[in-house]
């Protein structure tokens, strides 16, 4: 049974009387000849013929394209909340995915590294540059304090996007950042094994890595990790979409002597001598690059 809304009604009558009125409008200009000058029988048959016929018009149907009401009102539409659900995140994915576009601009007037701390802060989250301990974030009011022109020394060495809505199409803004060495990706809903795929442009530079709390991503996102040679602390707590997680992490190991993985409960022989290990606490040391000394790892940026 089809259901008339409001508007629709509305739709169809309003259609209805636009007809109505282009054939009372023809049906003048026939009677009245339009205020011109009647024609001659010869004229009034070649001006016929070149004109369409207005009332033949009137009997084609209306095109899709230009509103078929019948069509409309005849299509079934699913209001359940499930489908509404659905609509509602696709809608949600698109306008994501539009506000986390490439900006070509701004990376012309910033360079590679202001732009991605630009892109990372508006975010929610937080950066660290070179030579600075402090970590810059947005406060209360959204506001932060970031230089809008391109500085040369400036160079990005921290960022901390955890519990961001990152997708693997923001990863486009982060692209050039050469001195990138730590990055933390915790609790990122949208973070998946492809994202994971796109961090191999770290690979010469990313020493500390946080993946915990990362739904989407499985054993097969974390074996790609391999290719950050510089690699040596890697935490991965609560991963509730991956699988077979210590023999990945003994591929990891092997394959990456000087990483340390924190957050996996191990219950098989770990090749370097250690069985049983517990690292699930997600504690431990890892070894300070600059001064070699060996450190607790520290679970996320200082304020």
């Amino acid at each position: 049974m089809v259901c008339f809304t409001k508007s629709v009604f509305k739709a169809a009558l309003l259609e209805r009387c636009m007809k109505y009125q282009m054939l009372l409008n023809c049906y003048q200009m026939s009677t009245k000849g339009g205020g011109k000058e009647p024609l001659q029988p010869q004229e009034q048959k070649e001006e016929d013929d070149e004109k369409p016929n207005m009332f033949l018009e009137m009997l084609k149907p209306v095109s899709r394209k230009s509103g078929d009401v019948v069509s409309f009102i005849s299509k079934k539409f699913d209001f359940s909340p499930s489908a509404i659900r659905q609509q509602y995140n696709k809608m949600k994915t698109r306008v994501r995915a539009g506000d986390q576009s490439y900006n070509v601009e701004r990376h012309q007037v910033l360079g590679p590294n202001l732009a991605a701390a630009h892109f990372i802060v508006y975010r929610g989250g937080a950066v660290r540059f070179h030579g600075h301990k402090q970590w810059i974030r947005s406060n209360e009011d959204d506001e932060y304090n970031l230089p809008d022109r391109y500085i040369s020394d400036m160079i990005l060495e921290g960022l901390d996007a955890s519990n961001t809505e990152l997708t693997y199409i923001g990863f486009d803004n982060l692209v050039k950042l050469d001195g990138l060495r730590w990055l933390s990706l915790r609790n990122c809903l949208y973070i998946d094994d492809f994202c994971l795929d796109r961090l191999g442009m770290f690979s010469e530079s990313l020493e500390y890595l946080d993946i915990s709390q990362c739904p989407q991503v499985t054993e097969r996102g974390v074996s790609v990790l391999h290719r950050l040679r510089k690699l040596k602390v890697l935490k991965m707590e609560d991963m509730s979409g991956a699988k077979h997680l210590e023999l990945v992490c003994i591929l990891l190991e092997d394959a990456l002597p000087d990483l340390q993985i924190y957050g996996v409960k191990r219950t098989v022989t770990d090749p370097r001598g250690d069985q049983g290990t517990d690292t699930s606490s997600g504690g431990g040391l890892s070894t300070d690059t600059s001064t070699g000394v060996r450190k607790e790892a520290s679970p996320g940026p200082r304020t």
